[in-house]
């Protein structure tokens, strides 16, 4: 007999993890994105999912879509690379990313909040080589639990758009000083994409939390300058979505396309 459907209450922030599951779900049942397991995750959860249908669904559906094969290849490239390496997810929610890049061999550590984390570990159990932190991605504490006999990545998908500035600016540079070496990957907001949420007014329901955190180019510049942080790039969009990729090839439009636009750097090779 089948487990009944875990029973899941989340507000605020967290509660986006479990939004985010819902566009990666909706995006592979249209086949914009080859993740089946999140939509097993979906259907173990009792959560009031329809909430989640804003007037702008299938844009952003497509959108999660594009920035998570985005953050896949980026991943599968370092991993190609360093077979042994382990993955620091940090507010990784209700991600399936493990069991979409694994090669049988890297390690993987999931960081999120204790609200969070007690509902993952009821539909993503820890494995063999996988295991479950909680904690907060602000608090420094989490780098501890990273050992440093293996290479290192650390991914930070929709996590960082939350914190202020200052806030992002600051735990950047502290990961570069405690793990020298490790490489980091983070996806963004543009003006765009922060443009058509505030041009287009919810229903009632759901009202996802601001994002208080834009990367323009004046912010990409003082990126670049943060210590520790070096060879800081804009990893090029995956593909799998036609329309999307005609759309960035027009000449003059792609800056103008809302994105979820992803980072890699790699963190302490300038430190003395």
């Amino acid at each position: 007999m089948d487990a009944p459907p875990t029973k899941v209450e989340l507000t605020g922030v967290p509660e986006t993890a479990l939004w985010n599951l819902y566009q990666r779900a909706s995006a592979a049942r249209t086949g914009h994105l080859d993740d089946p397991r999140a939509v097993e995750v979906l259907a173990r959860l009792d959560c009031p999912f329809e909430r989640f249908d804003l007037p702008y669904r299938g844009l952003t559906a497509r959108l999660h879509a594009q920035r998570v094969r985005t953050v896949d290849a980026a991943l599968r490239q370092v991993v190609a690379g360093a077979p042994d390496v382990t993955v620091v997810a940090l507010g990784e929610g209700f991600e399936t990313q493990f069991w979409r890049v694994d090669n049988k061999r890297l390690r993987w550590l999931t960081l999120d909040l204790p609200e969070v984390v007690a509902v993952r570990r009821e539909v993503l159990p820890d494995g063999p080589r996988s295991r479950t932190l909680a904690g907060s991605a602000a608090d420094a504490e989490w780098t501890t639990q990273v050992g440093r006999e293996r290479p290192v990545i650390i991914s930070a998908q929709g996590l960082l758009p939350y914190f202020g500035r200052d806030e992002v600016h600051r735990m950047l540079t502290a990961w570069a000083r405690l793990l020298p070496g490790a490489w980091l990957l983070f996806d963004a907001v543009n003006a765009p994409l922060q443009a058509v949420r505030r041009r287009n007014p919810l229903p009632d329901g759901y009202r996802p939390p601001d994002w208080t955190w834009i990367v323009d180019a004046d912010e990409l510049r003082q990126l670049r300058e943060l210590p520790g942080l070096t060879d800081l790039h804009e990893v090029p969009q995956a593909g799998g979505d036609r329309l999307l990729g005609l759309l960035r090839r027009v000449p003059g439009l792609k800056s103008q396309l809302p994105a979820f636009p992803v980072f890699q750097a790699r963190l302490g090779l300038d430190a003395a």
